[in-house]
């Protein structure tokens, strides 16, 4: 006897088990036909996870054809109670739950923040070039730098100085390095510091910086910060001289002169004198007419003298300005001394406005001398 799975047919139902009908499906009532090849089509395929591993024509249920409804446009509140159907949806067996689009709206909005902090990260570092570089900070050169500093420092504003000394200085100006030195030695726009000056000249002096070196010579010099030391200041001298060094060879000569750290030696000052004025310097012009006044390392000359202290005077030295005076004052009285009357007047005149130690004494003496 054929059964009626093996013919195909749908079995009857059993005893109180309801089908639903196509209409409450939503569809319209399938042909017999159109059944059968239903049929025929879930008896050859294979068994659906969630159904216990039998296939279809094992069971005794007839095919149910599913209908999946399109997803409502009402907005879906809080406290909103699901549908019959679709909570009857939700929880069959072996269906795999489905996302909403309000679901995936979350992981959507997350992957474009990581994104643009992505792109973000790129161009700052530079690994997506736009071929021109992003603006920065405008950097000055150590020469610009440098020269604001100068300015800074003629109108006395020692502290705008020092901050473009400074800015000079990290980019390895010798010149800018010495100059901070110097502020920190007579502490101007800071506190003084002579281990602090000391520092900075070092700086210097380690690129080779004449003035730098120099300075550190008047340091030991002094006993600015560290222990006298004559001989260490001419070693220093000597350093900057030996390169030309204006204010080194000055200051080898005058150690020549007074005789510190070296043994006194007029002729060797009178060398090193030269050496600077050759370059110009006015105060080498004014030590010389000095040596040339007093007769020291050479022949005591005071036309020889009064001739370079002219020179310093023009170039604006003051201690070669009151030299010409002193100098003149000397040739006056020894002309009132031989008798000159002219220079006796003088030099009268000068005690008499208060610039001399006597007034009235020399004038008195050239109104003798005129018969007067």
């Amino acid at each position: 006897m054929t059964t009626a799975a093996q013919s195909g047919e749908a079995s009857p139902p059993e005893k109180d088990e309801r089908i639903p009908s196509q209409e409450a499906l939503g569809q319209s009532a399938p042909s017999r036909a159109a059944a059968e090849d239903v049929a025929q089509s879930e008896a050859a395929a294979p068994a659906s996870p969630g159904q216990d591993g039998k296939s279809a024509r094992y069971t005794n249920r007839p095919p149910i054809a599913v209908f999946k409804e399109a997803p409502s446009r009402e907005p879906v509140g809080a406290d909103a109670e699901p549908r019959p159907e679709e909570s009857a949806r939700r929880h069959q067996p072996g269906e795999r739950p489905t996302r909403t689009r309000f679901g995936r709206r979350p992981v959507i909005m997350a992957c474009a923040v990581v994104l643009a902090l992505g792109v973000a990260v790129c161009v700052s570092s530079g690994v997506f070039s736009t071929g021109a570089p992003l603006p920065g900070p405008v950097k000055i050169s150590a020469a610009e730098a440098l020269g604001k500093a100068d300015e800074a420092y003629h109108r006395r504003e020692y502290t705008e100085a020092m901050d473009w000394y400074r800015k000079a200085a990290d980019q390895g100006s010798s010149q800018a390095q010495n100059n901070i030195g110097w502020l920190y030695q007579y502490g101007q726009g800071v506190a003084q510091d002579y281990g602090e000056a000391m520092h900075w000249y070092r700086l210097a002096a380690e690129q080779e910086n004449v003035s730098a070196q120099s300075n550190i010579g008047r340091m030991y010099e002094n006993g600015w910060g560290v222990v006298r030391d004559y001989s260490e200041a001419m070693r220093w001298f000597r350093i900057a001289a030996d390169r030309d060094g204006v204010r080194g060879q000055i200051n080898v000569g005058r150690l020549y002169e007074t005789g510190r750290g070296v043994p006194q030696d007029y002729a060797e000052a009178m060398r090193w004198y030269r050496k600077a004025a050759d370059q110009g310097d006015a105060v080498a012009k004014y030590r010389i007419g000095w040596l040339y006044e007093n007769g020291w390392g050479v022949s005591q000359d005071y036309g020889e003298a009064g001739r370079w202290y002219r020179k310093a005077v023009n170039q604006g030295d003051a201690a070669a300005r009151a030299h010409v005076g002193q100098l003149y004052m000397r040739w006056y009285r020894e002309a009132a001394d031989r008798g000159d009357a002219s220079a006796q007047t003088i030099i009268g005149q000068l005690f008499e406005t208060g610039w001399g130690r006597e007034p009235g004494l020399w004038r008195g003496a050239a109104l003798v001398s005129q018969g007067r």
